[in-house]
């Protein structure tokens, strides 16, 4: 047993290269922590620059809908179709119409627009604009008596 016992401890061979293994790949686990830990930070700036952008499309969607709103007195009346809830294409003010349409910011730019929805609750006329850049989602919503 003594034998033994003196063979494990003076047969060390390969130990030096196990422990290195070891310390290694506990290296490599942390560096791959870190780096996931910055990876999310930065996709984290990414959509809050994004989102700020989108509120801006949202905002001037609001701004839009509010000078018709006190501007054209049949603003309302031509969304009445559209009174159940729906989105509202407000490009042309000649002709309003119910339906999905991207009003787009920027020309150039068909990723940055906003969309336009109107429903009516009760004595309420509501409006939501949804502002969008790449991605990125922003609405305000307006509720008033007329």
């Amino acid at each position: 047993m003594q034998s033994i016992m003196r063979a494990l401890r003076t047969n060390n061979q390969g130990i030096s290269i196990l422990i290195t293994i070891i310390v290694l790949a506990a290296m490599l686990v942390i560096a791959l922590g870190a780096s996931d830990i910055l990876n999310k930070g930065l996709r984290a700036s990414n959509l809050s620059g994004r989102s700020t952008v989108a509120y801006l499309a949202a905002e001037s969607g609001a701004e839009r809908l509010l000078w018709y709103a006190v501007n054209d007195a049949s603003f309302e009346t031509n969304f009445s179709a559209c009174a159940a809830g729906g989105y509202i294409n407000i490009h042309d003010p000649a002709n309003f119409v119910c339906g999905a349409y991207s009003h787009l910011i920027d020309p150039a730019n068909p990723n940055y627009y906003y969309r336009a929805y109107y429903a009516q609750s009760g004595i309420f006329h509501v409006y939501q604009s949804i502002g969008y850049y790449y991605g990125a989602q922003r609405s305000i919503e307006m509720k008033y008596v007329k």
